[in-house]
């Protein structure tokens, strides 16, 4: 939809919620992309960028954010 604001117009798009299951954890500074899915007992390490779903039990990190192990 289009808000009016005092520079004009601006766009918003409502692109889904971010997801986050039971016992995940997201440490500071951490950007999640609209849509995303992060698994249950994921961590997502500090200062990480999620643009793609997270699977369960691993962590994550980086930018963009991937899997760097199992736990």
């Amino acid at each position: 939809y289009y808000e009016a604001g005092t520079h004009g117009r601006e766009y918003r798009e409502n692109r889904g919620a971010v997801t986050i299951a039971d016992g995940a954890f997201i440490y500071s500074g951490v950007v999640v992309s609209h849509g995303v899915v992060i698994g249950a007992g994921s961590r997502i390490g500090a200062n990480s960028v999620v643009t793609k779903d997270i699977p369960e039990s691993v962590f994550a990190g980086g930018a963009p954010a991937g899997e760097l192990k199992k736990i």
